[in-house]
């Protein structure tokens, strides 16, 4: 009888010694995902993940870079390359490292990623960089033909003027204009552009309208009658 009690008891002892144990190792396993090396590396991922370039207005309102204006351009922890440049007759500047850009007709947005991509490409791990239009020059679209005070239009700082903005600042079209007879020529190419009236109206959206560019010329016919 003795003999049973010690085999009976032995063995309850070891029984609830290993639920014990099992029951350890689950506290174990629900535990370990908190410090798991994958929820480090996503963290680490994340953080190293690069800096957009950044510089201007993406909203569709701002003018573009000019020629003769100046830009200030800034990379984070390199002052050699941080420097105030003015946009050469080339619409171009020279940088170090980086050459020569052509940034006339881009936005800030555009130059500043076009710089960072060339210094990661050969010169710096990671740069961050911003460009922005430290001083507009002043620019002028001619407006002629069969409007009310044909005459050189300013191109406002910080903005975009369209065609009928242009118009609109040369004292809109008289009585007797063609009002779908409407050319722009372009000064960066001389190529010339048919525009209408109820084209130019139903534009609505930033990606539909004509925008004037610095030097252009906008001409108005006459009706013949």
């Amino acid at each position: 009888m003795k003999n049973f009690l010690h085999l009976f008891f032995g063995a309850t002892v070891a029984w609830i010694s290993l639920h014990t144990a099992i029951a350890g190792d689950n506290n174990v396993a629900l535990k370990s995902p908190t410090n798991s090396p994958t929820a480090s590396v996503a963290s680490t991922e994340s953080s190293s993940a690069k800096p957009p370039a950044h510089g201007g207005d993406e909203t569709g309102r701002a003018r573009k870079i000019a020629v003769n204006d100046i830009l200030s351009i800034r990379v984070v922890g390199e002052p050699d390359l941080s420097r105030e440049v003015k946009v050469d007759g080339d619409g171009r500047i020279d940088m170090l490292y980086v050459g020569s850009v052509i940034v006339a007709g881009k936005s800030p947005a555009d130059v500043a990623a076009e710089i960072r991509d060339a210094l990661d490409r050969d010169w710096i791990i990671n740069p961050q960089v911003a460009v922005d239009i430290k001083l507009y020059d002043v620019h002028y679209v001619t407006v002629m033909g069969a409007v009310n005070h044909a005459q050189q239009v300013q191109i406002l700082p910080d903005h975009r003027m369209d065609v009928l903005e242009a118009i609109g600042g040369a004292g809109d079209f008289t009585r007797d204009a063609d009002k779908q007879g409407i050319t722009l020529r372009r000064a960066s190419s001389g190529q010339v552009l048919p525009l209408k009236y109820r084209d130019l109206i139903r534009a609505t959206e930033p990606s539909q309208r004509i925008f004037v560019e610095p030097g252009d010329v906008i001409n108005v016919e006459r009706t013949i009658f």
